[in-house]
């Protein structure tokens, strides 16, 4: 509701604008012009407020007599105002920026006031101190005010129900003749989503005959939902998880507060979720490299991205790192917009076109970034290690929302090939330089995930999908068409085993 309400206002605002812009075309309005911009302005329903904030930007236009800082400070204004219309207004306005004549600090100053006055319209956060803060936004207040409360205590299952699966569990292996070692317990872990019973087969026991068995399995367990039946990575056993009748929610606070800061200086830590033993499980992206995620409609994908960011601009400051994101859908990212640490000006990219100008640049600072490292370090994380603070070199984090959409935003295959390759070129070059992609999509399908991405994205997320081909577009293995939604899911590194996680949620 909140956001079709801002669409209309942006669109009476764009429309006013437009008159605007014939009225003052020739400098400063005449009678007739006036009464005509009054009238739209009372069908648009814009109070004199509003109507007075329109004009002000083209009563400054036709006013030579303004101060340079004056000047810099409109056309920053109107830059921001600009993101939601064409690229070449932004254009022809940067290049009146970059023409202006101001010390440096005084530019900054400038541009950290549009930026505060941004985030207060989007966020409606109150900032603190603002007149001795340098730097906005204090990231704990977006935390703070999205989510709250810490990990909840779940109740463990109790001996008795934990016994009683584990003896269902034996005689449905006997029934279907699949031997394990008597030997050996069969344990139990409990984690938000699932308990996990583990046990060891024979040798030359095939686990496809008993995931082929599955849905007889799950009744004879009496699970709510379907049990997924997999290999423990790293071991020799095999695991039954049971879905528990009621999941616990893990609010991202959890992971922030036991992570208030890096471990190490030189990283991008991220918070995946609780694995099936009830721990935190994080990973560092510049490590890992890039990260492919996919999942269906309701499978907790957008929540995931969210709380990725969340982890990112809490743990890091927007010196050392800056974020692009790229979201078609237009819906889960607007709440970042204003942060210092997001790119271009602080906005979110919704536009095809606007999306692969920032990927045009991206190849250009890579470019940029290897001359300035070359001779001096192998990579940027070793550059940064070498050089002050002032000296470092922000890392780079892309994430790209449905990009199967964003790919077929493009009507020809030509152009869709070329913005395929544009992204493997970013991912190919891009390790050494300090820039990660993240790529998410609904459609793991092989025309969207070609072998080409999937050999440029060595991390992969799978949170629910619709089958076994999907599941194995993504993590190399079926599995995830079994997960629960929300949240749960399965990661998989370097074509490693797949682990089972359940992620965190926003409130």
């Amino acid at each position: 509701m909140k956001t079709s309400k801002r669409t209309r206002n942006l669109s009476k605002f764009k429309k006013y604008k437009k008159l605007c812009e014939v009225a003052f075309e020739n400098g400063a309005l005449n009678d007739s012009s006036r009464r005509m911009l009054d009238l739209q302005a009372d069908m648009f329903d814009l109070s004199k407020e509003e109507q007075k904030m329109v004009e002000e930007w083209f009563n400054f236009q036709v006013d030579e007599d303004i101060p340079e800082n004056i000047r810099y400070k409109f056309l920053l204004k109107e830059l921001k105002e600009n993101e939601h219309l064409n690229i070449l207004d932004k254009e022809n306005i940067a290049k009146k920026l970059t023409g202006i004549d101001l010390p440096e600090l005084e530019k900054e100053l400038l541009e950290n006031g549009i930026l505060k006055s941004t985030i207060k319209s989007y966020l409606g956060i109150k900032l603190v101190d603002e007149s001795t803060s340098e730097e906005y936004p204090e990231c704990r207040k977006i935390i703070d005010s999205m989510d709250s409360g810490g990990y909840p205590e779940q109740e463990k299952s109790s001996d008795s129900y934990n016994y009683e699966v584990k003896e269902r569990i034996k005689k449905v292996l006997k029934a279907y003749n699949i031997k394990y070692k008597h030997e050996l317990d069969i344990e139990a872990e409990e984690g938000p989503t699932v308990t996990r019973f583990s046990l060891e087969l024979v040798e030359g026991e095939k686990l496809s005959k008993i995931q082929s068995r599955i849905d007889d399995i799950t009744r004879e367990l009496g699970a709510p939902k379907t049990v997924s039946v997999a290999n423990v990575p790293g071991t020799f056993r095999i695991c039954f998880d049971v879905p528990k009748s009621e999941r616990v929610p893990i609010p991202l606070s959890t992971f922030l507060r036991e992570n208030s800061q890096p471990s190490k200086k030189e990283s991008l830590e991220v918070g995946l979720g609780i694995n099936t033993a009830g721990k935190i499980e994080k990973i560092d992206l510049l490590k890992t490299r890039h990260l492919l995620v996919g999942g269906t409609t309701g499978s907790g994908k957008s929540v995931f991205l969210q709380s990725m960011i969340i982890s990112l601009i809490s743990l890091y400051d927007s010196n050392k790192l800056k974020l692009i994101i790229i979201d078609p859908k237009q819906l889960d990212f607007s709440i970042f917009e204003g942060l210092p640490h997001l790119e271009p000006f602080g906005q979110v990219t919704y536009k095809s076109s606007a999306a692969e100008n920032i990927l045009i640049e991206l190849i250009k600072l890579m470019e940029m970034r290897k001359k300035k490292i070359k001779g001096k370090a192998l990579s940027v994380k070793a550059y940064n290690e070498m050089v002050e603070e002032t000296d470092r070199i922000p890392y780079v984090v892309v994430v790209i929302d449905e990009y199967a959409d964003f790919l077929m935003s493009f009507k020809d295959k030509k152009s869709r090939n070329s913005l395929e390759q544009k992204i493997c070129r970013i991912a190919q070059v891009s390790r050494a330089l300090g820039m990660r992609l993240v790529l998410a999509t609904q459609r793991p399908e092989a025309n969207i995930v070609t072998g080409l991405i999937k050999a440029n994205f060595p991390a992969r997320i799978a949170l629910t999908v619709r089958s076994h081909i999907n599941s194995s577009m993504i993590i190399d293995v079926p599995g995830a068409e079994n997960l629960l939604g929300h949240g749960d899911m399965l990661y998989s590194s370097d074509g490693s085993s797949p682990r089972r996680l359940q992620g965190f949620f926003i409130d």
